[in-house]
């Protein structure tokens, strides 16, 4: 069977194993998750699993999601789409080549042209890196700007905080050295996508939800997406009751347990990064409306986008927040992302015109858990004293369980629900 390889998901924690165990151990016929597949004559949508575990709703297509870092292909062409519209008066629609370069050359100046050293994301106190790196950089993630939620002293509290700020988030990165010289190498960095979100926003003289429904959503006709800027993520319901909550695992249970997720992300960090909210329908909706029907930029800077711009690996390729997968596989734009309770993905095949869209509410693969929960019990089994093993148990859920703190990189989903979506890519032009 064709194996799904997901591009850039926030991270999952890694433990050595003998082996994989069985899926079935898990019996999961309520495994939540939606997937859409979408064809030139058929689309196929299949559900499973509830929205929640205490009132049993079942998701459907009207299901609403948080869509992790497949928000970053929404800042990449928003910010696309704000250079293309202050693009000089003098060239007319039809100067194609003169349009490219005159957005190219605001790609490739430095971000201080935009955030400049008086900019109140800085607080008085702006990096000199700011001279040196440019959109272009940030968008490809080779800007070198470091992740601090890759980083072993990342607390939670800078995601769970009750009281957040943006700019706390910016505090933790803009005093570091870069990771590398930018256009150096190519590194996953949310940090440089908050700062494209602040770049929208100036740009666009708008706060960044109202710049997405206005460029993206509207145009898109989603009606179900939206940016979700503030908020504990437990709290949303009030204001979208189509929202799934986000499930993790017990480990600490006799046996392994689904259960809704009890680490709730603050709403103001994600952002721009990964704080869209929506449904399978809707993000196929955006899959035409950017790559078949032009409605959002005309093919020729849509191009830009999807161009080959840096190689990750063998046949895999980043762009503006779109991952490009080439060479022995048939050309796919794709990327996943993950965020705790939350796992999602989305591909189109150019060739034949082919969405495919998932989306769970679960963020830890079951095979995964299962290893996890085996190296656990293997390390309490060593631990007699309740108290000495209620400190580990505390310790491994502060510091070793939040999978999203270390950088994985690549991932395949569930392999049923693999399974069930090639039954419905087959008899295509690339079986």
């Amino acid at each position: 069977m064709r194996q799904f390889l997901l591009l850039i998901l926030i991270p999952l924690l890694s433990f050595a194993g003998k082996s994989t165990p069985s899926v079935s151990e898990l019996n999961l016929k309520d495994f939540p998750g939606i997937y859409l597949v979408a064809k030139p004559t058929k689309t196929t949508i299949h559900a499973f699993g509830t929205t929640d575990r205490s009132n049993k709703r079942f998701i459907d297509s009207s299901t609403q999601f948080l869509i992790c870092s497949l928000t970053k292909q929404f800042t990449a062409v928003a910010v696309i789409k704000l250079l293309y519209e202050r693009q000089n008066p003098k060239f007319r629609p039809s100067n194609k080549e003169e349009i490219v370069r005159f957005i190219q050359e605001q790609l490739h100046a430095p971000i201080s042209k935009i955030l400049n050293c008086n900019d109140p994301i800085w607080e008085g106190k702006a990096p000199d890196w700011i001279d040196h790196i440019t959109l272009h950089q940030l968008l490809t993630h080779t800007s070198g700007v470091p992740d601090p939620s890759y980083e072993e002293s990342f607390e939670l509290k800078h995601l769970t905080n009750e009281d957040p700020s943006r700019l706390k988030l910016v505090s933790l990165f803009k005093e570091k050295k870069l990771d590398f010289q930018p256009g150096g190498q190519w590194k996953y960095s949310n940090s440089g996508y908050l700062l494209i979100g602040f770049i929208i926003e100036r740009l666009s003289g708008m706060d960044l939800n109202q710049a997405f429904e206005t460029l993206l959503f509207k145009p898109s006709e989603m009606s179900s997406t939206h940016l979700i800027v503030d908020g504990r993520f437990d709290t949303l319901r009030n204001r979208f009751p189509d929202l799934a909550m986000g499930h993790g695992w017990n480990l600490f249970a006799e046996t392994l347990q689904l259960q809704e997720q009890n680490l709730f992300v603050n709403m103001t960090y994600p952002w721009s990064a990964g704080g869209v909210i929506s449904t399978v329908e809707d993000l196929h909706k955006w899959n035409l409306a950017l790559f078949k029907s032009n409605k959002i930029l005309p093919s020729s800077i849509t191009k830009m986008i999807t161009q080959e711009h840096v190689q990750v690996k063998k046949d895999l390729f980043y762009g503006y927040g779109i991952g490009i997968r080439a060479g022995n596989y048939p050309l796919r734009y794709e990327h996943s992302g993950s965020i705790p309770g939350f796992k999602s993905g989305l591909y189109y095949y150019p060739d034949d015109d082919i969405s495919v869209v998932w989306l769970t509410n679960v963020s830890e693969r079951p095979e995964q858990v299962l290893e996890i929960k085996q190296n656990l019990n293997k390390q309490l089994s060593d631990i007699s004293d309740p108290k000495k093993k209620a400190i580990f148990e505390k310790e491994f859920i502060n510091k070793e369980y939040p999978f999203f703190l270390k950088h994985k990189g690549q991932f395949e989903v569930d392999k049923t629900l693999l399974q069930e979506i090639d039954a419905e890519l087959q008899n295509t032009s690339y079986k």
